[in-house]
């Protein structure tokens, strides 16, 4: 079988296990959440953290009707909007996953996070909330 490089990691055959921790759509429209959801991919050690990206425009008509199995009277459209990964997160996540991947900060819980002082690390100051 062939081996594959991905960032600074070969997967392939003889190579330890790659574990993509799967984020899916779980930030429940939050952009903190989808950092927690970073921040225990990197305590699992797992190697990559995905998320989903999707847009209900794509998946479903607006017409589309309510879940019998979900108890909400909302369309299973308006649900699947509200799960989407907005567009402007990916950049900065993807950013964050790569530092909390490489173990590079210490800091990589929410509780503390942004105030690395570690040379390289990409942790901002500012704090984003939604």
């Amino acid at each position: 079988m062939t081996r594959v490089r991905i960032g600074e990691r070969w997967v392939g055959d003889g190579e330890p296990a790659y574990i993509i921790a799967e984020a899916g759509s779980n930030h429940n429209g939050s952009f903190e959440q989808a950092l927690r959801l970073i921040d225990a991919a990197a305590d699992a050690r797992a190697d990559a953290v995905k998320f989903q990206q999707f847009k209900a425009a794509k998946l479903y008509p607006r017409s589309a009707g309510a879940s019998d199995y979900l108890n909400t009277p909302r369309s299973i459209y308006e649900i699947v909007r509200d799960m989407e990964t907005p567009d402007d997160w990916v950049p900065e996540l993807a950013a964050i996953a790569v530092d909390a991947g490489s173990r590079s900060c210490p800091r990589r819980s929410t509780r503390n996070r942004r105030t690395c002082s570690i040379p390289g690390c990409r942790r901002s100051k500012s704090r984003r909330t939604s």
